[in-house]
């Protein structure tokens, strides 16, 4: 850009030529033309790759490009053959706008060979590694897992709970109808009653009062119905399994006696009377179904999540005594 020779007082030019020689009015600094450019530092010269990096880089984009390769081979057969569906049938927009077009299809592929075994590849080196038990698993205390779901919030969990509590209520009329009285038990969470072996997992106060107001619900509509907390609650840890989404024996025990009581109060007694015979088997490793969930149930036991060991019981029913007689 060529610039006029004519200054004026101040420092400036009244007039600039632009670089196609039209005149362009206006002025502009000087000292920013006349100022000379810094000086910049020229940058470091990036160290050259490493003997083992350049002799592993192309086995590493082999390998790569193989796996990817495969994947898609095996999902476009997947595809063809008709063992996966692309849509889901019927395809709605509320399910295309929140994603569970592309969560089914996910979630048939993962059923594959390939994702099968590459899934627990990865699963069994982030536990190994971080201590990471998956999308599906949090681990509380040491040793003490937890499914996923019990601290999610549902965006529509007061829809979902009515739904379901008109569901029991639609079941509840037509086994009256029949006269089959029904008793529901509605089990509370293993995060509410092992509250003390969460250390640190969050759980959503809104959920605090989620079991009372479904139960109470329930019984507004004329439907026989018993929470569990109260029962298991004094309990606490000890009536869960560790590693495990079900009860231990110790909860399974309180929980049927408050059953029992409930149904021995609307008046029932349980004909024919039946004697059992209980035998404590000796202590053995009990797998927990979190471990499975978590992708690690096929490492070494030595490497899974620490195994809790139980003496089950074993209950045995007895012969009557006009059986054994005829």
């Amino acid at each position: 850009m060529r610039l006029w020779r004519r200054a004026v007082a101040g420092g400036r030019i009244s007039a600039v030529v632009r670089a196609d020689c039209q005149p362009r009015n206006g002025s502009v600094s000087v000292l920013p033309i006349l100022r000379p450019a810094p000086m910049t530092t020229p940058s470091a010269v990036p160290p050259p790759p490493s003997e083992l990096a350049v002799r592993t880089c192309g086995v590493a984009g082999i390998t790569l490009a193989l796996f990817l390769g495969v994947g898609l081979l095996a999902s476009g057969m997947l595809l063809v053959s008709g063992k996966v569906e692309l849509l889901p049938k019927p395809l709605t927009l509320d399910a295309a706008l929140h994603g569970e077009v592309t969560h089914q299809l996910a979630k048939q592929l993962s059923g594959t060979f390939l994702a099968r075994h590459a899934a627990n590849i990865e699963r069994g080196a982030s536990w190994l590694l971080f201590h990471d038990t998956g999308p599906r698993v949090r681990q509380g205390c040491p040793g003490w897992l937890f499914l996923i779901d019990e601290f999610r919030l549902n965006r529509d969990a007061q829809a979902n709970a009515q739904r379901k509590a008109l569901a029991v209520i639609a079941v509840q009329r037509s086994l009256k109808k029949r006269g089959i009285e029904l008793l529901v038990a509605v089990v509370p969470d293993k995060s509410r009653i092992a509250a003390t072996r969460l250390c640190g997992l969050y759980r959503p106060d809104v959920l605090q009062t989620r079991v009372q107001h479904w139960t109470q619900d329930l019984q507004a509509a004329g439907v026989d119905a018993l929470d569990l907390t109260a029962p298991l609650q004094p309990l606490g840890e000890a009536a869960y399994l560790r590693t495990d989404t079900h009860w231990s024996e110790s909860g399974a025990n309180s929980a049927a006696r408050a059953i029992g009581l409930q149904v021995q109060k609307a008046g029932i007694q349980a004909t024919p009377q039946r004697q059992f015979q209980i035998q404590t088997l000796p202590i053995a490793e009990r797998p927990g179904d979190l471990v499975r969930l978590a992708g690690l149930d096929w490492l070494p036991s030595s490497l899974q999540p620490a195994p809790q060991s139980v003496a089950a019981t074993q209950i045995t029913e007895l012969a009557s005594e006009s059986a054994a007689g005829g």
